[in-house]
């Protein structure tokens, strides 16, 4: 014999169903009726435009179980534009107040004008008296009805906040995360993924009433991101863990469409054509492969043999975001070997003006017994030549059309197996080195290695000239 909570479940869903077939005039009425049990029945009224797919029912079934308690931790991952901010953000956390006045709910966003533009939504609508006619005692208070901080007379209160941002009043009973990662380089960067994580644990969870429910509702992009970490870390319910888990792919097993009636399978395969694989995966199936593949790890380490004779490569910055990058290396090859090493026995990065590079770059040139150093010469860094020229250090031009990446590849990462780094190399430097890949925002560092790389004439990186129709096809793509 089924509960009383699970035959309620149950006659919720047929009448979801009904209503969803229902003439448009008729839904207000039914709204009326049934909204303050029924999640789509209130969507349906407060949004006369509302659409229920099956994956939006799924994730109203999901929803409720939170209001009813039976669900503390929930993440819902889907597609982009598949509707998943207009019920779970917008309308659910208003229905969960109106159902009792009294609850404290925190929704937060990747900025604070887009969790503002939310509540500010929900603060206006619960003023309207077309909400009023299902939740009579939900009224807001006239002194206290800010865009980002609003409250009902009943006690109850609603903040919105960006990550990272000020989460300031009394707590909540429902915690609300809406894809908290705006672009890709945010998903890239370990930075702001850390960041996003200490604000979690030390901001958002610490707000949360005995009891309280969180919810997450984000688009996948690494296995790192915040949803993954948490599942990671704390587990799924299903195995025993924390976290229930709504996880709606763009396309099933079988190939078919989640909402076939707004984006269809072929559709879905041109977006997948146009972003590439791996984004595909993350953010279209939710299923991340590391965005960030590292084409470098463990590097080996060796102090150069004595007689090597060093040379360095300076790809130039001139302020701003990018950085200026040293390397200086040499090639040695034993008398009965086959092959040869190449030692990396310097390695400098550094923002700043190109006046105190030039001061910096003769330093380091002096201090590492560099030979010839050549300077990356595109356009104005020829000054840059120039000028170390004229302080007397032994300099060639070097002009770099290839492909950066093609290079990077071609040189560094085919190499990598016979590269030795000193200690002298420093920290930052090969840091942002290993943290290189395609997508990666910094790069100075790879492509300065590349350089002092292409510029020994080591066989075995010298691709691009085995294969120079090739590359030289797709540098011109």
């Amino acid at each position: 014999m089924r509960n009383k909570e699970d035959l309620l479940e149950a006659v919720l869903v047929e009448g979801t169903r009904n209503f969803s077939r229902a003439r448009k005039a008729d839904r207000a009425v039914y709204g009326k009726l049934h909204g303050r049990e029924n999640l789509l029945a209130f969507a349906r009224y407060i949004n006369r435009d509302f659409e229920d797919p099956r994956h939006i029912r799924l994730i109203a079934q999901a929803l409720e179980r939170v209001a009813r308690g039976k669900s503390r931790r929930l993440i819902i991952n889907l597609p982009p534009r598949h509707g998943k901010s207009e019920l779970a953000s917008k309308i659910f956390p208003l229905w969960y107040l109106g159902r009792d006045p009294r609850k404290q709910i925190i929704v937060t966003s990747y900025n604070a004008s887009r969790a503002e533009d939310i509540t500010r939504w929900q603060r206006n609508t619960c003023e309207d008296l077309f909400f009023q006619d299902i939740f009579p005692a939900c009224l807001v208070r006239q002194d206290s009805r800010a865009k980002d901080q609003w409250e009902t007379i009943g006690g109850g209160q609603v903040i919105g906040a960006g990550i990272n941002g000020p989460i300031t009043g009394r707590g909540a009973d429902l915690a609300l995360i809406d894809d908290p990662i705006k672009t890709m380089e945010e998903a890239m960067s370990e930075t702001v993924q850390e960041a996003i994580w200490d604000w979690y644990r030390s901001v958002l969870f610490t707000r949360l009433h005995p009891g309280g429910a969180i919810i997450i509702i984000m688009t996948r992009w690494t296995t790192n991101d915040l949803a993954g970490r948490l599942i990671a870390e704390q587990g799924l319910k299903e195995y025993g863990g924390l976290w229930e888990l709504l996880k709606l792919p763009a396309l099933d097993a079988g190939g078919a469409a989640l909402w076939p009636e707004r984006y269809d399978e072929k559709a879905l395969q041109e977006i997948r054509a146009g972003l590439g694989e791996k984004l595909w995966q993350a953010l279209y199936q939710q299923e991340p492969v590391d965005l960030i593949e590292r084409l470098f790890s463990d590097p080996k380490f060796a102090e150069p043999p004595k007689r090597v004779k060093v040379i360095g490569y300076l790809d130039p910055a001139f302020g701003g975001s990018d950085r200026s990058a040293l390397s200086v290396g040499g090639f040695h090859r034993e008398d009965d070997a086959d092959d040869g090493l190449i030692y990396v026995t310097g390695g400098r990065s550094w923002h700043g003006q190109i006046d105190a590079t030039y001061d910096r770059v003769e330093r380091l040139y002096r201090d590492f017994g560099v030979g010839t150093l050549f300077v990356e010469s595109n356009q104005a860094q020829k000054a840059v030549a120039a000028e170390l020229r004229r302080r007397g250090l032994l300099v060639r031009d070097v002009p770099s059309i290839a492909n950066k990446h093609l290079r990077i590849v071609n040189n560094v990462k085919v190499n990598w197996p016979r590269i030795r780094f000193s200690r002298a190399v420093d920290q930052e430097f090969m840091t942002r080195l290993l943290a290189y890949s395609e997508l990666a925002r910094y790069d100075d560092e790879a492509d300065s290695l590349a350089g002092l790389i292409a510029n020994m004439g080591v066989f075995g990186g010298d691709i691009a000239k085995r294969y120079d129709g090739f590359f030289s096809f797709l540098t011109r793509r």
